[in-house]
């Protein structure tokens, strides 16, 4: 398969370290181990797998993966943001925003199926890379390994749900303020919460085009909420919220399956 065209660019690529002490492996690699695919796993196997990971990085608006194309590798998002869009023509429809700790698109990696969407790095990012071979086998010789794919594979389809619920249940301008509310409590502990992405991307997450997406702006301006260039500023809680009507679903953090995706 000619992977020229399923990666974008490379600004850093590792090869894989010789097995041998935990303390030969790169500090990237060393953080690894606190990923939830790693938790409870025994330690001569993460050894053995972090000594053949590789890292590569993307430049904002890199492809990572084409739609339609097998993965060769299970990626952990090191740091970054990644997209998950499929693209038909000159119309985009997101499904999720990837953060740092995420894998990615970890069913169709073991399962060798080829990915339904594109992948693009949207900010400068930073991949992981465990070689299949390497992750099947550890499968099958670790039931909690085997486990933790299927608790983050899970937390990944229960955020492919919330957005569903939401395209059912809220109009446009809902989606948007939700949105950006949701946005801005991930940074609660920043002076002036940002909007990450361009409203493009925003657009295509929520399932609307970038001219509606203008038009809900003003709408949830006049509810308590506005986003002033990437600034996303809070007006009236109570009124945004209230505009937005009750979460179509449990609350619950899926942090806890290992899934920090948006």
């Amino acid at each position: 398969m000619d992977i020229s065209r399923s990666y974008g660019p490379r600004a850093e690529s590792r090869s894989p370290q010789p097995s041998g002490s935990r303390d030969a492996l790169p500090a990237a690699f060393q953080e690894l181990r606190r990923s939830r695919v790693f938790e409870g796993v025994e330690e001569s196997l993460v050894d053995d797998l972090l000594a053949h990971c590789t890292s590569e990085q993307f430049r904002a608006g890199s492809t990572i993966v084409d739609q339609d194309r097998m993965l060769e590798s299970l990626m952990i998002i090191s740091r970054g943001l990644v997209d998950l869009t499929r693209i038909e023509g000159v119309r985009e429809y997101g499904v999720l925003l990837l953060a740092s700790g995420d894998l990615l698109l970890p069913a169709a990696a073991i399962f060798s199926e080829a990915s339904l969407v594109s992948a693009r790095a949207l900010l400068r990012t930073k991949l992981c890379s465990l070689g299949l071979t390497n992750v099947h086998e550890a499968m099958r010789h670790s039931p909690q390994f085997t486990t933790n794919l299927l608790a983050i594979t899970s937390g990944q389809w229960r955020m492919s749900v919330r957005n569903i619920l939401d395209l059912s249940s809220r109009n446009a301008a809902q989606r948007v303020g939700s949105f950006l509310l949701r946005l801005a409590d991930l940074q609660s502990d920043e002076i002036a919460p940002v909007l990450p992405i361009p409203k493009r991307h925003l657009a295509a997450r929520l399932g609307i085009t970038a001219e509606t997406l203008s038009r809900m702006l003003q709408t949830i301006a006049k509810n308590g909420l506005y986003l002033r260039g990437h600034t996303i500023m809070i007006k009236d809680r109570e009124q945004i919220e209230r505009f937005c009507g009750p979460d179509p679903y449990l609350d619950r953090d899926e942090k806890a399956l290992g899934v920090f995706a948006l």
